[in-house]
């Protein structure tokens, strides 16, 4: 019995290390991952996935696109509401759209990437499909403050 509790006696602090390690370990990865949140636009045939990292979306929807602001991807914003923003460009017929928004240096980063479609009538190589996205906010967000980037800015 002896020889039993000194050895109880020595697990103890091994125990307690073992705790501490998991705790450290669950609070570096609850601190690590970031809540994103998904919206999607299932606008047919082109849905369209926005991931919002920043906790300011509050949606998206596919409107039609506006030729008058030009043809390359580019963010505008939407003179009837100062909580919400456009984003345009130029898509392919099969085309699904992932866009990402994220904190990024001193402002935010929309990142789209265009995902082709092959199993969509006559494949996913055409081009020439203008794409228009509205996106929503909970507070006005300076346009100047959001860098474009992705696949499809390249």
């Amino acid at each position: 019995m002896i020889g039993g509790s000194r050895l109880f006696g020595q697990a103890q602090p091994v125990r307690r290390i073992a705790v501490a390690l998991i705790v450290a370990v669950a609070v570096v990865v609850a601190a690590c991952s970031s809540s994103v949140r998904q919206f999607n636009d299932e606008a047919d045939p082109y849905p369209v996935v926005l991931n919002d990292e920043t906790g300011l979306v509050t949606g998206i929807e596919s409107v039609p696109f506006d030729p008058d602001v030009g043809w390359e991807i580019a963010v505008r914003p939407d003179p009837t509401d100062p909580n919400a923003f456009f984003i345009s460009w130029v898509g392919g017929r099969a085309h699904d759209a992932a866009l990402s928004f994220k904190l990024f240096q001193d402002g935010y980063l929309l990142s789209l990437d265009l995902h082709s479609n092959g199993g969509f009538f006559g494949g996913g190589t055409a081009l020439g499909v203008p794409r228009r996205v509205r996106i929503v906010t909970s507070t006005p967000i300076p346009l100047d403050s959001i860098q474009v980037g992705g696949s499809a800015k390249t």
